[in-house]
């Protein structure tokens, strides 16, 4: 493999082993563990990803993260294609995984709530379109910013941006289910279909908003 093979694989890769594990605690064991259990899955999976990949490709795993990456300069526009697509393609191969283990399910024979995220009558809490929206781009925010100051501040560790992701799920799980990630939304409202697949739109474009904000911040910062 090449440079770009190599980091384009660790972006598939680590965004079908986020939606694996994470969307697979929400949907297989939330009775269990409730939103505190998923939102420290999405956090401890994010720590131990970005330990593995991040000397490959920076471990962007989300569209939006790779967006600020663009926004400010950190990467190319052809970059920020390939990876979000690799990472597009991650979010459904592992929803399509989470798909056959569902249907292994005793009595089970169709998809019901597939772990989507929405707004209005899809949302947990039954927020409505401005509250979720608000809330995925302040979240959204959150994470990148987090990713962004790591690349002038070492001293912002795995455990930081594993701590932030914590963070801004125990805010956006209520109201949204918590997308904060493009990839998040997409395979799984592709499995799931209908009106979690009218609303996907809203998952990224909420989420590179939140993406803009932070790289407008960050070079205010670091002026």
């Amino acid at each position: 493999m090449n440079s770009l093979e190599k980091k384009l694989f660790a972006e598939f890769l680590g965004t079908f082993l986020l939606i694996t594990v994470g969307c697979g605690t929400a949907l297989f064991a939330m009775p269990f563990v409730g939103y505190i259990g998923v939102a420290f899955t999405f956090g401890l999976t994010i720590l131990a990803l970005y330990t593995i990949f991040e000397k490959t490709s920076g471990c962007h795993i989300n569209p939006a993260v790779s967006f600020g990456f663009f926004i400010t300069k950190k990467i190319d526009f052809k970059t920020f294609l390939s990876y979000t697509l690799a990472q597009l393609i991650g979010g459904l191969v592992g929803a399509s995984l989470l798909l056959i283990v569902f249907k292994s399910l005793m009595h089970t024979t169709s998809v019901n709530t597939f772990v989507t995220n929405g707004y209005r009558y899809l949302s947990p809490g039954h927020f409505g379109f401005h509250g979720a929206m608000l809330v995925e781009i302040i979240a959204t925010f959150i994470i990148v910013l987090v990713y962004l100051e790591n690349t002038v501040n070492k001293n912002i560790t795995a455990l930081a941006l594993g701590a932030a992701v914590v963070a801004a799920n125990f805010f956006a799980l209520p109201v949204t289910g918590a997308s904060l990630n493009p990839a998040r939304s997409f395979g799984v409202a592709v499995i799931e279909g209908g009106a979690a697949l009218k609303q996907v739109w809203f998952f990224f474009v909420m989420p590179m908003i939140g993406a803009i904000l932070a790289a407008i911040t960050h070079k205010i910062l670091n002026r």
